[in-house]
């Protein structure tokens, strides 16, 4: 079940349509700056960095569609959470496709509350 689909079925294609995977991803990591807008440490409430990249993906006509999200605890306290989702597009071979993308954020917080302090992976393939 998907939780959120940010591009409506209406567009037809995507920048990264025509494309490889390894072509996609490059296209979307370089373009989109995903690995330098997560760099370093962040301390909000609202998942801003995450949002963002997705956001950045949206208005870059890239369907990231979130499939499901999970906070995982250590000792009962939330130590990370985990977005998952998924990117269709048409490959080079004109054939349905998808970029699976695994968005973690980790705490790096104190010990009582290690969420309030988190840094973030972005795992694409």
């Amino acid at each position: 079940m998907k939780l959120k689909t940010l591009i409506p079925e209406e567009f037809q294609s995507t920048p990264i349509d025509g494309m490889r995977k390894q072509q996609a991803i490059k296209y979307i990591t370089k373009n989109f700056k995903v690995y330098e807008k997560l760099r370093g440490f962040f301390s909000d409430d609202a998942w801003q960095p995450i949002n963002g990249i997705i956001g950045d993906l949206h208005r870059g006509m890239i369907p990231i569609s979130i499939e499901k999200t999970e906070y995982q605890k250590e000792g009962g306290v939330p130590a990370r959470k985990i977005w998952w989702c998924e990117i269709p597009f048409t490959n080079q071979n004109q054939r349905p496709d998808k970029l699976n993308v695994i968005i973690t954020a980790a705490g790096a917080g104190s010990i009582k509350d290690p969420l309030d302090r988190y840094d973030v992976t972005f795992v694409i393939n």
